[in-house]
């Protein structure tokens, strides 16, 4: 299952997850809970899952950005 995410939210995680490694699911869970509303089959885990696994895509593309640069990352938009 694909759910299309804001990129904001996506690199949020990603940045955060340089420092919450430990509990980036938690963080991620609450938020689906919080802003996510399931359809269909879909449950708040599988939507906490899938944003995980983008999270964790996006935070693999940004490893070498200066995130705090200003300019927006090439490799996050591909």
């Amino acid at each position: 299952m694909k759910i299309a995410f804001n990129q904001d939210t996506i690199d949020y995680f990603a940045t955060k997850a340089e420092y919450l490694e430990d509990s980036l699911r938690d963080e991620i869970q609450l938020f689906v809970e919080q802003n996510c509303q399931p359809e269909g089959i879909e449950t708040y885990e599988d939507i906490a899952n899938e944003l995980y696994n983008q999270v964790t895509q996006n935070k693999n593309g940004l490893e070498e950005w200066d995130h705090y640069s200003g300019l927006p990352n090439p490799k996050a938009y591909e």
